[in-house]
């Protein structure tokens, strides 16, 4: 051989050291692996994260190595990283693999290098769950494979450590790409031949470049010392730092650095570091008991505060405790059982009794299982105190003992039977209604037992009874025929309850009869009853029919279109005014109201309209049925008068003299009643606000010099305190027994209180007063706004918030206004009618974010004022508006209105006072009363 193919054999073999070198330096697993999936060659991390000597490992396929798992799953050969690699599509990626009882989690890295006579896959393994162990312990490469040197420059750049490589004089050598990358070094630095200026860009990026520099002039005076630090950057990273010499045989020919950066790392410590902090707070703020006690001795070496509590225990006394001091005997056994399942190495879960420090005895549950402490197994016991549920549990027992009692004493039937229809429980009562015991009917299908397959009308039982087990929800109630034993049939109401497991499956259906059979028969024979009377109906020569309150045809005999035109269509649904001469619904009207209120009429004599527009006379007879739900049914008969009425023409005109005459008589009678009505309020508020006024007096003037008393005595009190500090002891047993003390305050104070009620009674006292006006029935001048106030007074409970609507506002805006002239009583029921429908209209509905009612006074003239009473409620529509004056017309429910407040409001103020009411609204904006009245009559 040559001496120049020497030179070159011997250069290789120096840089194939150089390279071996740098791979023994790392702490990075690096593997080689063939086409054929075997292993070339690795270097010793590789050996020992596999713990297996090179002889089991050269030639052995990677996966049978190394068995990788993602996700808790084994990763299938097909998909592991050399085969990947060999194809192109590998990225580096994590794998979880288990060493010595330990779960790793590796980092994998490649590359693909071809070779003059063979292909292979280049793996970098680092184990990031442990980068901060010392890798300067590594063990130095075994001698490299004699393969290319572009295969070991591929490795060298497959590192993910930054790697520099300088000579004894500090000159560099070879790096790789990763240490330009963490360094963020321009590559023209690197090229200029300036150490200086190298170590100068390095230290300029550190917190400490002195100590960086100062280490590294160290290294040169010492080239054969292994280094290792931590390097802190100012921009918050960490690098591990490893320097080794580099050797020629004997010869330390230079140094190669290695720089990890370890951020993540120290991180996570960090974070880990946290989360053990966060677990010890969890386990000293733990609401249930937790113990950890050796495995042999069984003593007690931690506890947290809920346990020392739970126990009576300070946490001194509770180390180093046998379980047997605190477990009762009773439980020893339990506490046996306990021991021997965990020194099994199985879960304990049960329920024991324990004995505190003061000897009370508290039921506790238990779970217990293995775990580490200190690095060594220990017994981790969770203890939760169950006294109360226990008492809880004993007490729904006492609960359902009398729940069956009930059941069975219950005075209906109840059942229980399965999605297939089978009886599972049968309580005493259903046992006598059906005639079964419990023993011939448990178990059996309620078909052909209790339920005929079909009912006397026809209905297909059994198609129900299967219905009802596959859809449960829609037969909540059900009324059915039922069997007897002995063959009669029956008829049950029955509520039904469907059970179901927990994935809404369902498990039985649970039914509460009830006997309808006398119900049931009484319902026959009343549509037998019906059907005659409907016969006698349609078959009438008078008009007969049926109204609801509202005046709503519901039913009309079919006569009517013989006698009127109409067919059934046109008249059912129909109000009755459409058909109706409108002169005459006054005292259709009154007659129909006094029909709702349960007087019968006979002899209502109307005149109907024709479908051909002729007018015809009927007399009607009217009576209500009321139904169980409260519903009013008005029936009534119309038989045709018109020649009576037409005979009676030429008395007419007498008779309409006399209806009218009739009429005014039966308004002023209304006007009487009303008058008669509010004398005899007046006469009864005036009576009672004189029967409270004087005893209210009596007290009102007592309260001062009760008041003055009271503190005489208790300066007096506080005096013989002075004076007489330390008295007898049985005075200072009194003043405690009393407690004087609290006495000597709260007696002002309960003055105080009386003092404000007493002057609230004479406030309300003189609201009724003013309101009833007794003293003034005659024309007075009066200031209005007092009337105002006491009507709002006697009304400030209507106002106030209730259940079902809040406060309602009261805006008063009073102007200036003289005294009025008037008649206050009939006034005040002005006000009292307006006010009250005011309140009515805005507990109802409101616009807006409260209900409100405004009240503004004000000068029209100089001899008239207005008094403006504006709500925002509903509002009224323009066709009730137009007769809301009129009597008896309300748009209130039955018997919460007369139908006379406004029509008599109207009367007092138009016809007594010359004055005008109107009134104002737009609906969904409210209404306005507008009442005008002079100053002098």
């Amino acid at each position: 051989m040559s001496a120049e193919q020497l030179e070159q054999v011997r250069q290789l073999q120096t840089t194939l050291a150089k390279m071996e070198v740098t791979l023994g330096a790392i702490a990075d697993a690096v593997v080689w692996v063939g086409e054929d999936r075997r292993v070339q060659w690795c270097n010793s991390s590789f050996k020992h994260l596999v713990n297996q000597p090179h002889s089991k490992i050269d030639g052995v396929i990677l996966s049978d190595l190394l068995p990788l798992f993602q996700a808790g799953k084994l990763v299938d050969s097909s998909a592991y990283p050399d085969v990947l690699i060999h194809s192109g599509e590998y990225k580096t990626t994590n794998y979880q693999f288990q060493y010595n009882q330990r779960s790793l989690m590796l980092q994998i890295s490649g590359n693909y290098i071809e070779l003059t006579d063979d292909h292979c896959a280049v793996l970098v393994i680092r184990d990031v769950t442990q980068a901060q162990e010392d890798i300067n312990q590594r063990q130095q490469a075994q001698q490299a494979l004699e393969n290319s040197l572009s295969l070991l420059s591929a490795t060298f750049e497959s590192i993910q450590d930054g790697i520099l490589a300088i000579d004894s004089l500090g000159n560099i050598l070879n790096y790789n790409q990763k240490f330009l990358e963490i360094w963020s070094i321009p590559p023209e630095i690197l090229m200029e031949n300036d150490h200086e200026q190298h170590i100068a860009y390095l230290a300029n990026q550190l917190k400490n470049p002195h100590q960086f520099t100062q280490r590294i002039r160290e290294l040169h005076t010492q080239p054969e010392v292994d280094s290792y630090d931590l390097l802190e950057l100012q921009d918050g990273r960490i690098f591990e730092r490893h320097s080794h010499p580099q050797c020629l045989g004997k010869q330390i020919i230079g140094r190669v650095w290695s720089f990890s950066d370890i951020t993540p790392h120290k991180q996570a410590e960090e974070a880990l570091r946290q989360s053990e902090l966060q677990y010890r707070a969890i386990f000293a703020a733990i609401n249930d008991g937790l113990l950890i006690t050796e495995i042999e001795t069984q003593k007690v070496v931690e506890v947290n505060p809920a346990a020392c509590q739970m126990h009576g225990y300070t946490y001194a006394e509770f180390i180093n405790l046998n379980p047997l001091v605190y477990i009762h005997p009773d439980s020893h056994h339990i506490f046996e059982d306990y021991v021997q399942k965990i020194k099994s190495h199985q879960g304990f879960y049960g329920q024991a009794v324990d004995v505190c420090k003061d000897g009370t005895l508290i039921d506790v549950e238990v779970k217990a299982t293995i775990c580490t402490y200190n690095g060594k197994p220990h017994i981790l016991a969770v203890v939760r105190d169950i006294s109360e549920r226990k008492l809880t549990e004993k007490a729904l027992q006492q609960s359902e003992a009398q729940y069956r009692d009930l059941v069975q004493t219950a005075n209906c039937i109840i059942l229980r039977w399965d999605s297939n229809g089978n009886v599972i429980f049968l309580n005493d009562y259903g046992q006598r209604f059906f005639g079964f015991d419990l023993d011939e009917i448990v178990k059996r299908n309620v078909i052909g037992t209790i339920v005929p397959e079909t009912e006397t009308s026809g209905r297909d039982l059994q198609a129900l009874m299967v219905d009802i087990c596959q859809n449960p929800e829609n037969y909540l109630f059900n009324e059915n025929e039922n069997l007897c034993k002995n063959g009669d049939r029956v008829w049950v109401v029955w509520a039904n309850k469907p059970i179901l497991d927990k994935q809404g499956n369902l498990l039985e259906i649970l039914s509460i009869g009830t006997d309808a059979t006398e119900r049931k028969r009484a319902q026959e024979a009343l549509q037998q009853s019906e059907l005659q009377f409907r016969n006698i109906v349609e078959n009438a020569n008078d008009l007969i029919y049926t109204l609801t309150e509202d005046c709503i045809f519901t039913y009309h005999s079919p006569n009517i279109t013989a006698i009127l035109g109409y067919e059934l269509e046109e008249i059912v649904g129909h109000s009755i005014t459409e058909f109706t001469d409108p002169e005459s619904l006054a005292n259709n009207y009154s007659a129909l109201y006094k029909a709702v209120a349960g007087v019968q009429h006979s002899g209502v004599e109307v005149q109907i309209q024709h479908k051909n527009g002729s007018w015809r006379w009927f007399s009607f007879n009217t009576s209500t049925v009321t139904a169980p739900s409260g519903e009013v049914t008005i029936s009534g008969v119309g038989r045709d008068i018109t020649e009576r009425k037409q005979a009676e023409m030429k008395l007419q005109q007498q008779t309409q003299n006399l209806e009218n005459t009739l009429y005014e008589l039966q308004r002023t009678q209304s006007q009487l009643i009303h008058s008669e009505k509010m004398s005899s309020l007046g006469n009864m508020v005036a009576g009672i606000a004189h029967e409270i006024n004087n005893p209210v007096n009596f007290i009102y003037g007592n309260l001062n010099p009760a008041n003055e008393y009271a503190q005489g005595l208790l300066r007096l009190i506080g005096l013989y305190q002075l004076h007489f500090p330390n008295p007898p002891e049985e005075i200072q047993a009194e003043i405690a027994a009393i407690d004087l003390e609290f006495v000597k305050e709260d007696l002002i104070k309960l003055l105080h209180s009386m003092n404000v009620g007493t002057q609230r009674i004479r406030e309300i006292v003189l609201s009724l007063r003013n309101f009833s006006r007794l003293d003034e029935a005659e024309f007075k001048q009066v200031n209005i706004h007092d009337g105002l106030d006491s009507t709002l007074m006697i009304l400030q409970n209507r106002l106030k918030a209730q259940p079902n609507h809040s406060e309602i506002l009261v805006i008063r805006e009073y102007g200036q206004l003289p005294n009025i002239q008037c008649y206050p009583g009939q006034l005040n029921q002005v006000f009292m009618n307006i006010l009250s429908n005011a309140i009515d209209a805005v507990e109802e509905y409101f616009v807006g974010q409260q209900g409100q009612i405004h009240i503004i006074t004000e000068l029209i003239n100089k001899n008239r004022v207005a008094i403006r009473i504006a709500d925002n409620g509903r509002g009224i529509s323009q066709k009730i508006l137009a007769k809301m004056f009129d009597p008896f017309f309300t748009t209130k429910d039955l018997g919460k209105g007369t139908g006379l407040g406004l029509s008599i409001s109207y009367q007092i103020i138009v016809e007594k006072h010359n004055g005008n009411l109107s009134c104002n609204s737009i609906p969904g904006e409210g209404a306005e009363f507008v009442i005008e009245i002079p100053i002098r009559q």
